[in-house]
């Protein structure tokens, strides 16, 4: 079967990279794995085209187009234009290549511009309109209109989480299915270094990924005094780029603790590994997700995460059992998790990070990828069906 996957973005070197790229690197890995041939349509900076790690990717550079000064049409201008440069890209592959099925990532709403005779599934990556982003309301729903048109134009969609596939569902009337995200492990070896240099000697809480409001950066400033001043020793790690003045309001608000907040920029997986695995526990107290990647990374490596309830950590997390849940948006809430996890015995800490390892095996690609698979092939069956 030759899958292609069409994304606005995906991994070209090794190094620091968002849930997305992982996502669909770490898939085409397991789909190549069983037999597979792969080929990845992403937008990109620049035209050029590459094989990685047995992946054929095409790179399509994104043209400069007009500026709106109405913010909802010009998101709409953007991914209109992701959409369309994409779509012809898909239409040269095809003329000289045999592809099965193609996944867009429901990003910028790529399906739209869909018009080969191949069958066409669509990934939930997220949701625009439940992403809170101040003072982006109007990007937000001129995104959201072309996701969801995209989606009514797809041959089949499937997401990730139940609670983005129930609201988009709610919106569409489109039928949504669940499949969870697969997770394969990394290969390559821990990087120490800024490990080594940051964190070695220190006993701290970490939170990883970007630095932006929605992914709970507010709640952790608002906690980060409580949490310091009960915990004399402890410490709290931030790996991430996007919004440095984040990280100048946690700091002013760990006050004369603030010598305690350890920040670096972000890391390739390998450097980011070894943090993971030492520190007490992880924190993600985002405000949504569609399924944290982060979070099932954390779980693998036998990490107790901290995530927040209602925005699909629960979906993974089984509060007290594998990890620990607190409420959105709820500083209060987020400190007393870091309790928890402080009061655990050793024997408790040990229980709680072997149920978390199991909860992510149950994402292994012999498992979830083959599940993918036979959704492909039913989506075939029924497009040709359809004549």
């Amino acid at each position: 079967m030759h899958v292609v996957f069409m994304t606005t973005d995906f991994i070209d070197v090794e190094g620091p990279t968002s849930g997305l790229p992982q996502y669909l690197f770490r898939t085409s890995r397991a789909l190549i794995g069983m037999g597979n041939k792969v080929s990845v349509v992403a937008c990109s900076n620049r035209t050029v085209e590459y094989q990685f790690y047995g992946i054929n990717v095409y790179k399509v550079r994104r043209p400069i187009i007009k500026k709106y000064d109405n913010q909802k049409e010009d998101a709409i201008a953007q991914c209109l234009r992701d959409g369309f440069i994409l779509n012809i890209k898909l239409s040269e592959l095809f003329q000289r290549e045999k592809i099965d099925i193609i996944q867009y990532t429901s990003l910028c709403g790529l399906a739209y511009f869909h018009s080969i005779p191949v069958p066409a599934v669509t990934r939930l990556s997220s949701y625009a309109v439940m992403v809170p982003l101040d003072g982006q309301e109007e990007v937000q729903v001129g995104r959201a209109e072309i996701e969801r048109a995209a989606v009514c134009k797809s041959d089949a969609v499937f997401g990730p989480s139940f609670v983005v596939a129930q609201k988009v569902s709610e919106d569409t009337g489109v039928n949504v299915d669940v499949i969870e995200s697969s997770f394969l492990m990394n290969e390559e070896e821990d990087d120490l270094s800024v490990f080594n240099e940051c964190f070695s000697s220190r006993d701290y809480i970490l939170f990883y990924g970007t630095l932006i409001k929605y992914k709970g950066l507010c709640e952790i400033a608002d906690a980060a005094h409580d949490i310091l001043s009960r915990y004399e020793n402890l410490h709290i790690g931030i790996i991430g780029d996007g919004d440095y003045h984040l990280i100048d309001l946690i700091k002013h608000n760990a006050g004369e603790d603030s010598n305690r907040i350890i920040y670096h920029s972000a890391i390739g997986f390998s450097a980011l590994k070894p943090i993971i695995k030492n520190a007490v526990a992880v924190m993600l107290p985002s405000l949504m997700e569609n399924l944290s990647n982060a979070c099932i990374e954390c779980m693998a490596l036998g990490q107790i995460v901290i995530g927040t309830r209602g925005a699909s950590f629960d979906q993974l997390i089984d509060d007290g059992n594998n990890g620990f849940l607190c409420e959105i948006g709820d500083h209060v809430s987020l400190a007393t998790a870091v309790d928890k996890v402080m009061a655990l015995s050793a024997g408790e800490r040990k229980l709680i990070q072997c149920n978390a390892r199991k909860r992510a095996e149950m994402l292994s690609p012999n498992v979830v990828v083959k599940q993918l698979v036979e959704y492909y092939k039913k989506v075939i069956i029924e497009y040709k069906q359809k004549g």
